[in-house]
């Protein structure tokens, strides 16, 4: 047996050792801890808040946050979320008091449930996230809003 054909069978051994604990062993912790996050306090957040606007039936601003997949690809206005950067995702902006546009538009949420949304942000990884090619709109580099936006005014 040729020496080439002998690096092809040790590695073709340990890819499906590899394989093989990675598949019985799962995610790692802490996405576990993430997956947990999202399904015990996230979800039910968005499905009484948020879903009855932003589903399949009906996407308004093209988002669907009827399930962890479909809102990790976003909608309209770029991605929902940035992974590990809470301060940074579009989504947690509009849930705070002071967001524009403000979700849910005619009440607030409770500081525990922003701060769950919050933590399940902090706890994804950028593999988590769809990469901007899979992404319904690729991500926009979005302006930061300044305090005195309309005191522009120099006409």
């Amino acid at each position: 047996m040729g020496i080439e054909l002998r690096k092809a069978k040790v590695v073709a051994w340990f890819a499906g050792v590899l394989t093989f604990c990675t598949s019985v062993a799962g995610p790692l912790p802490s996405a576990k801890a993430a997956d947990a996050v999202y399904e015990r306090q996230v979800k039910p957040m968005m499905t009484a808040n948020c879903v009855r606007c932003h589903s399949a039936r009906k996407n308004k601003g093209g988002l669907d946050l009827s399930t962890r997949e479909k809102l990790l690809l976003g909608g309209d206005s770029g991605p929902a979320v940035t992974a590990g950067k809470p301060k940074e995702s579009m989504l947690l902006e509009v849930l705070l008091p002071k967001g524009k546009p403000h979700m849910p538009p005619k009440k607030q949420l409770r500081p525990a449930e922003i701060a769950s949304l919050s933590k399940w942000i902090e706890g994804l990884k950028a593999a988590d996230v769809p990469q901007a090619d899979k992404q319904k709109n690729p991500p926009k580099k979005r302006r930061k809003r300044e305090k005195d936006d309309d005191d522009d005014d120099d006409d």
